[in-house]
């Protein structure tokens, strides 16, 4: 579906997140329950009210809340709301999946305020929704009321909840602001410099921390910044606003802004995920946001620009885009993309496999509690090792320590692969605790996203550095909390659009290598342009013509999925699993069992290269033998075989089914299909449905079948049938035998000596340059033997022969009807007419005397009855006695 809301022009942050028109023709977010817990929004809002569900309000004992802003200066949960979830009504603007389902939660106005039993139900509320938005946070101020260890146990474990039992188990998927601290002068004064790890939450796994992006993709100014950030989005301004009247102006506003702005347009990317994916993981979900993110802000390789907070980095990571991914502490992997997003989302659980969540996610940890002395203005390292590998998809680090002043410090992360993440930076100078006396300890668990893919195996390091004259300290606790999936042989290479990118600044991502063994994907399904990828050895990745990698001597990859382009995917010697998804793509499984998966578009099981013979069946892939043999189809429409003698079946669609080399069978089941012999003597079968046969070279064998047929027996002695329907049949070269069967057929033959049959039905039935033998059989038939010396016989019915250059015999019989001859050539032309018609009469005079008289178009044998033979156009008789022969 393509909107049409008069504001989705003014919508600026659509350009930003990538073809989400393509997504929408699919995937509009329907059946996607989500929660904001915000103001309230208001249920009656026109773009709001039919994706409203009052059944998700919070409900706890006698606590009831209606979900609804309490006063008209709550406007802001409604503003996030048509962000996320907008209808596509024609009025107003639209939402980033505007067939959501949404439900307010009073949580700034009313909930948060509860204690006890009756807050921590409200937060384990979240547990009813797919998606929760948060586009709220508390001051980064590394307090205890903060500390998700201390005063923020409530909220950790509330989130906790909803992430272990949300969705079945699956997870609901929590999104939520940065905050909008940073530059702030009051803040910065006080030693708080929009650093998110600085409020609790945001430091979780189960947390997706969204930064806030301008118009050009650039960090806004007051966006926070920090380890713990996942992603960023545009800070979407045009959205809906609290009604105050019916019609009024100010039922949409167009100042919106904030990490508020940007955290419903992640929401409603993940509302798209799950419409395209219900069965992933949260920690799927997170992990599809990271792979798929797209560059934006400053360059790679250069400085921070604007308003960022260091620069681009590619962490140890191998296995996305042929290298680490890219990450910024101001945008975390990039800008939400939220084609890439659901392309990756689709596909997720064939790739990857099972669901990500709560209860399967692995927990390493580790500790170094030695007390390590900070130098003035030096650094110290303090160390720990992790002997177990898995695949880090999230740290916390936890940091305890005392200093004379902790804003000197600089605490810097060294993962075992040599990634170096900033947790804190001259944060808290000259703050005191509430008696005035300056802060001097430090204990805090920062989180940590940007070491995805990451190996965890091996040496982490924590460097804290002094940068300023007159303090000293002392480290006393370093700890770090991997989280993460088994690691193993079975390797996951992703690609994206931003490819070339890359390549183009690290000349070594031009090179897939993986030697571990395993089975292996190349996951492509985000890259939009046409796609050639040879698997085999030596092959290469072509996108769009741009040669983009190798594969490396050594590396077997075995499966490969790509996206919407029309592409080409060929396997190797090995059991290979290839997905096209859209376009019109062609497979080539090649030797092995292969699983070839065409998805939408029209798409191919290719076996060009095959030198054995093969039976490849797509109704049936049980039936599937020789060099195909294990292969699987799924969404294949059509199939070539190989150089060999090949059996190739269609299915009850309308496929395209081509034999190449060999001596083929052919079938084409049901469906308007287009079955090709290609060389070789093939035996073409089109059966039910409207079907076109092509014989192609050699002498071939086409049966239409029912329906309307349309038969070409090119080069070769063929042997064409249409059976049943309307049906036209092309001899082409050689010398053919052309059966029209049952209804009106048209008939052409080409080159050689060719016999046609029209069968039942009026036919025109039409011979070319050979010598033709033509039977028009049952109907009122047309026929015209062209060059040749062809011998035409109408048969019964109505019949109108012409022969056309040459000497020419025409034969007639008893019930052969009214029949009409338009080019007889007395003394070139010749008439064989079975005695039975002439009475016994064996005299050709006789014959001509008796039967044959002129009338005013021509001269007609009338034998009485209905048998009569009329010769257009010829003016006299004499001589037509020497033409008779008298069967």
């Amino acid at each position: 579906m393509r909107p049409t809301d008069p504001l989705l022009a003014d919508q600026w942050h659509f350009g930003l997140i990538g073809d989400i028109r393509s997504v929408w023709d699919e995937f509009t977010g329907i059946g996607v329950n989500v929660g904001i817990f915000d103001d309230g929004v208001e249920r009656g809002h026109g773009d709001l009210d039919d994706n409203y569900d009052a059944g998700r309000h919070f409900t706890f004992g006698r606590l009831r809340d209606d979900g609804q802003p309490n006063t008209a200066a709550d406007g802001h949960g409604t503003a996030v709301a048509g962000i996320l979830a907008a209808e596509a009504n024609g009025r107003g603007g639209v939402g980033v999946a505007f067939d959501a389902r949404i439900t307010g939660v009073d949580f700034l106005n009313d909930l948060q305020w509860l204690s006890g039993t009756s807050y921590a139900a409200v937060l384990r509320h979240m547990a009813r929704f797919d998606v929760v938005n948060n586009s709220w946070g508390t001051l980064g101020t590394y307090e205890a009321s903060v500390d998700l260890r201390l005063g923020g146990t409530f909220d950790a474990a509330g989130f906790r909840h909803a992430a272990a039992e949300g969705r079945g188990g699956l997870g609901t998927v929590m999104v939520k602001a940065a905050g909008n601290e940073n530059n702030n002068f009051e803040l910065e004064d006080m030693g708080f410099h929009g650093n998110a790890s600085g409020e609790g939450l945001s430091n979780m796994h189960e947390v997706v921390s969204v930064a806030a992006a301008d118009r050009a993709g650039n960090v806004q100014y007051y966006s926070n910044w920090g380890p713990a950030i996942l992603i960023a989005a545009p800070s979407a301004s045009v959205t809906t606003d609290r009604s105050r009247g019916s019609d009024s102006a100010d039922h949409y506003i167009g100042n919106f802004g904030g990490t508020s702005a940007a955290t419903p347009v992640v929401s409603g990317v993940v509302a798209l995920m799950l419409d395209a994916n219900a069965g992933l993981g949260w920690r799927d979900i997170r992990e599809v946001l990271a792979l798929s993110a797209a560059h934006t802000g400053s360059a790679m390789g250069r400085g921070a620009s604007g308003w960022e907070e260091g620069a681009w980095l590619a962490n140890g990571a191998t296995g996305w885009n042929n290298g680490g991914l890219s990450w910024h502490h101001s945008y975390g992997y990039g800008m939400v993309d939220a084609f890439a997003a659901v392309r990756m989302a689709e596909v997720r659980s064939v790739v990857h496999g099972p669901a990500e969540t709560s209860g399967n996610v692995v927990i390493l940890r580790g500790a170094n509690v030695r007390d390590l002395p900070v130098p003035d203005r030096g650094q110290v390292t303090a160390a720990l090792t992790l002997d177990r590998d898995i695949a880090i998809q999230h740290v916390t680090v936890t940091v305890a320590g005392t200093h004379s002043d902790v804003g000197d410090l600089i605490l810097t992360l060294i993962s075992p692969q040599g990634t170096r993440i900033t947790l804190m930076q001259n944060e808290l100078a000259g703050l005191t605790d509430p008696s005035g006396r300056p802060v001097t300890a430090l204990d805090w668990q920062f989180g940590v996203s940007g070491l995805m893919g990451e190996g965890s195996a091996g040496t982490w390091r924590l460097e804290v550095r002094d940068t300023e004259r007159g303090d000293t300290g002392t480290l006393t606790d370093f700890r770090v909390e991997v989280r993460g999936a088994p690691s193993g042989a079975n390797d996951v290479h992703t690609f994206t659009d931003d490819f070339a990118y890359y390549r183009d600044r690290d000349g070594a991502r031009d090179r897939l290598t993986d030697t571990d063994g395993g089975t292996d994907w190349i996951d492509m399904s985000a890259v939009r342009g046409d796609v050639v990828a040879d698997l085999g050895r030596d092959g290469s990745v072509t996108v769009a013509g741009d040669r983009w990698f190798t594969i490396a001597g050594g590396t077997t990859v075995e499966n490969i999925v790509t996206g919407d382009g029309d592409d080409l995917l060929v396997g190797n010697a090995g059991n290979n699993v290839l997905m096209g998804m859209r376009g019109n793509d062609i497979l080539q499984g090649g030797a092995g069992a292969d699983d070839l998966r065409g998805g939408a578009g029209r798409d191919r099981a290719d076996y060009i290269d095959a030198r054995r013979g093969l039976t490849a069946d797509l109704a049936d892939d049980r039936n599937n033998a020789g060099y195909a043999a294990g292969d699987r189809f799924l969404g294949i429409e059509d199939l070539r075989g190989g150089l060999a003698d090949d059996d190739l079946r269609g299915d009850a669609g309308a496929n395209i089914i081509n034999g190449s080399w060999g001596d083929d069978l052919i079938a084409g089941r049901g469906g308007d299909d287009i079955l090709i012999g290609s060389r070789g003597h093939d035996t073409l079968s089109g059966a039910d449905g409207n079907d076109i046969l092509n014989g192609g070279d050699g002498d071939d064998v086409l049966d239409g079948g029912s329906g309307n047929d349309r038969l070409v027996g090119e080069k070769g002695n063929d042997r064409l049938w249409g059976d049943a329907g309307n049906d036209t049949l092309i001899g082409g070269g050689g010398d053919d035998l052309l059966l029209a069967g049952d209804g009106r057929d048209v008939v052409y033959d080409g080159a050689g000596d060719s016999t046609i049959h029209g069968g039942s039905g009026h036919d025109r039935l039409i011979g070319a340059w050979g010598d033709d033998v033509i039977f028009g059989e049952d109907g009122n038939d047309r026929m015209a033997g062209n060059e040749g010396r062809d011998r035409l016989n109408g048969g019964t019915g109505r019949d109108y022969m012409v022969g056309g250059s040459d000497a020419d015999t025409f034969i007639f019989e008893v019930g052969c009807g009214p029949d009409s001859i338009g080019d007889y050539e007395v003394g070139i032309d010749r008439m064989e007419i079975g005695r039975a018609l002439t009475g016994g009469l064996l005299d050709v005079q006789a014959v001509v005397d008796t039967f044959v008289r002129i009338v005013d178009d021509g001269v007609m044998f009338d034998f009485g009855g209905r048998d009569h033979i009329r010769l257009v156009g010829l003016g006299t008789i004499a001589g037509l006695a020497d033409d008779l022969t008298i069967l």
